[in-house]
């Protein structure tokens, strides 16, 4: 039998579907089943198949939608932006507050200044406080041990919540068998 993943709601014992923001790496890979990445397509297959199916609520940020959209091929570029469409996923508007914590995300080392696209991925989490899970491939700025013990002294400072997961689809998954 299918369980449903869920979330608590705080003191109410009322449960809800898991809120999954999909960051732009997670995309690429529904996309690339070449051998050497079979297992991230998969994954992320799977993932986008749960998403449609209902049994994860999935969200795509303008962030997200950006830079797909500076994909240089256009064919590439129309087959990604196409992706949050057919699996259901829901547009999160670009908030006024990621920018102010992405700037700082940087300054403080936690992204390279070069990356700061994924400052406003974190970012994201930070001011959303209805998403529950970060859903990301991106092993170097965002899924990494660093980066998680370093982001939730800094969102704190911030008057930031710190509630939220940084998975990969894969372990995303894993809460679902």
């Amino acid at each position: 039998a299918d369980r449903v993943p869920t979330s608590r709601s705080r003191g109410l014992g009322v449960t809800r579907l898991l809120s999954l923001y999909v960051e732009t790496s997670v995309f690429g890979f529904a996309l690339e089943d070449r051998a050497r990445n079979r297992e991230m397509w998969t994954s992320t297959t799977a993932l986008f198949d749960a998403i449609r199916a209902g049994r994860f609520a999935g969200y795509v940020s303008d962030y997200s939608l950006a830079e797909l959209g500076a994909t240089g091929d256009p064919d590439l570029r129309r087959r990604l932006l196409a992706l949050p469409g057919q699996y259901g996923l829901q547009r999160l508007p670009a908030h006024p507050g990621a920018g102010d914590v992405a700037r700082v995300l940087v300054e403080r080392g936690l992204v390279p200044a070069g990356k700061a696209a994924d400052a406003e991925h974190l970012a994201m989490m930070a001011v959303q406080p209805g998403l529950d899970v970060l859903v990301s491939w991106n092993y170097r700025h965002i899924v990494n041990v660093s980066v998680k013990r370093s982001l939730s002294p800094v969102l704190l400072e911030m008057g930031f919540r710190i509630g939220f997961e940084i998975a990969t689809p894969q372990e995303v998954l894993g809460q679902d068998e």
